[in-house]
């Protein structure tokens, strides 16, 4: 690794790879620097990719391959002979082994080429040395997917600056200063030494091989300079007194505010209940008085039947009483 290179490379980059397979990345701090100096990420969600995820969001990385929790998983399906080859990935493993880029010229080279790819294609084996370890054929279609995402957004210059600006604005988290501080405290377990100071050591150094004008110059200097450093420390507290005095004041207007809401808040809420139970009271009412007026009407209904039944027996009788009636005087009659 080329600091030298690296101080040139990554401010210039757009664009950088961090593509270890998910889980096989202890951390990773070049990934850091790119993102630092404005460069957005393609890579896998391992090592310090998560956390730079976390902190700068999920647009400003271009995220493929599979996941840790997936590997035993893909693993496993890979012994049972499920891990299947991209075509296009298939096209370049042939035109390897086709001889095209070394062949009967460079034979070593040729027979190196095609080692590789015979373990890459060693598919019951993947996920182990004896094939595709990093599982590169899993997870190359989602690399190529996430190569064509960033044609895309790059196009888009504006966009691309935007993310950029966003990216290097979200990385407070991985600076040295809070870094080192975190393993301070967390990992090595050690705290601030600070070295004591010999002021009387520290005046005579000063003080060897100067005159006593000179020194005393120098002594009126230092005190001139005391006082002036203590009348700006006096007039910043006043100011800082002011400040607080003014923020407790706001902040005591703000209380009577609030106290004040709270009140019309305990009053309209009285007021709501109030009407709330009046309006229960009247829809009880309501209810009663609907009630009473079913009965009287169910009352009424009856009465009504009863003197309709009562009209239909007189018409019977009438009836009867006028055939008894012609009975007896046809009767008389025929006497």
């Amino acid at each position: 690794y080329c600091v030298s290179a690296a101080q040139v490379m990554i401010p210039a980059s757009d664009i950088s790879e961090h593509i270890s397979t998910a889980g096989t990345e202890a951390s990773g701090t070049s990934n850091m620097k790119f993102v630092m100096n404005g460069g957005l990420i393609v890579g896998t969600m391992d090592g310090a990719n998560i956390e730079i995820r976390e902190e700068c969001g999920n647009d400003t990385m271009f995220i493929f391959g599979c996941q840790e929790h997936e590997v035993t998983g893909i693993a496993a399906k890979a012994q049972e002979g499920h891990y299947p080859i991209d075509p296009r990935l298939q096209a370049v493993f042939d035109t390897i082994r086709s001889g095209k880029f070394a062949g009967q010229a460079e034979p070593d080279a040729q027979e190196e080429f095609e080692s590789i790819i015979s373990r890459l294609c060693n598919i019951r084996a993947a996920g182990t040395w004896d094939g595709d370890r990093y599982l590169v054929i899993h997870d190359f279609p989602s690399f190529v997917d996430a190569q064509a995402t960033v044609d895309a957004t790059y196009k888009n210059s504006a966009q691309w600056c935007k993310l950029s600006i966003q990216a290097a604005a979200s990385m407070a988290q991985f600076s040295t200063d809070r870094t080192i501080s975190e393993y301070a405290k967390v990992i090595w377990g050690v705290e601030p030494a600070r070295r004591e100071v010999d002021e009387q050591a520290m005046s005579a150094r000063k003080m060897a091989g100067k005159d006593k004008a000179t020194i005393a110059k120098e002594a009126q200097e230092e005190a001139s300079n005391k006082q002036a450093a203590a009348e700006a420390a006096a007039k910043e507290a006043t100011k800082l007194e002011a400040a607080a005095k003014e923020a407790a004041k706001d902040a005591a207007t703000k209380e009577a505010a609030a106290k004040e809401a709270t009140k019309q808040a305990a009053e309209k809420e009285a007021a709501a209940k109030a009407a709330a139970k009046e309006a229960a009271t009247k829809e009880a009412a309501s209810k009663e008085a609907t009630k009473a007026a079913t009965s009287k009407d169910a009352a009424a209904k009856k009465a009504a039947k009863e003197a309709t039944a009562k009209e239909a027996s007189a018409k019977e009788a009438a009836a009867r009483a006028e055939k008894a009636k012609e009975a007896a005087e046809k009767e008389a009659a025929e006497a």
